[in-house]
């Protein structure tokens, strides 16, 4: 018996609606393809926010990992100087 991949979703749909479950597993299109459509959307721009988020995070790390090497360069400059 070939194993198959439940997603989050799928238990999601089944725990809120098992004949809603049923229907999509039997092909029949969702009465709400707008609202799937609209979430899809929001699912991706927020994906998009969470990735810039992420790249400025590190950014500002790589920015405080050079001010700190340029403070501790100039400040041996000063004292040795």
């Amino acid at each position: 018996m070939p194993k198959t991949l439940v997603r989050a979703s799928e238990v999601a749909e089944f725990a809120y609606c098992r004949r809603a479950w049923w229907y999509a597993r039997q092909g029949y299109p969702s009465a709400h393809l707008d609202q799937q459509t609209t979430g899809t959307k929001l699912h991706a721009r927020h994906g998009r926010r969470v990735m810039a988020a992420r790249f400025a995070r590190y950014f500002g790390f790589v920015l405080l990992l050079l001010s700190v090497v340029g403070a501790a360069v100039y400040l041996l400059t000063v004292a040795l100087g």
